[in-house]
């Protein structure tokens, strides 16, 4: 059979975003609602600018970067891209990139791709 065949045919499920044409099942929330709430709740603390850290080029961050664009843009905010930080799935380096923009970007709130990268943001 086709490597598609064998993949389809193996009892597994994965968590993570679904995607077009996937061949498996997979468990995962609604990431456009998630980043969406995160941003809401750092929008309801007075906050204007929202650093959003992730790469938008992987599935599951560009559907949470997609709920806090959308979150922005309702509260009349437009999307900066300096506000961006593209970072790999990297707790340490998240951390490092996360605190070399903040000073950049003072009064900036972040919000986060991976809760890994939450705690050591928060730690330093």
């Amino acid at each position: 059979p086709s490597r598609p065949a064998r993949i389809a045919a193996r009892a597994i499920v994965v968590r993570d975003t679904q995607v077009p044409q996937q061949l498996y099942c997979n468990v995962g929330g609604d990431n456009v609602a998630g980043g969406a709430l995160a941003t809401q709740h750092l929008l309801d603390g007075g906050r204007k600018r929202i650093v959003f850290v992730g790469e938008p080029q992987l599935p599951e961050v560009a559907h949470r970067h997609r709920g806090y664009v959308e979150r922005l843009q309702a509260a009349g905010i437009a999307p900066n891209a300096r506000l961006l930080l593209k970072v790999p799935f990297d707790a340490c380096e998240g951390a490092g990139s996360l605190a070399a923009t903040l000073p950049t970007a003072a009064g900036s709130a972040p919000t986060s791709r991976s809760n890994s990268t939450t705690a050591t943001c928060a730690s330093r």
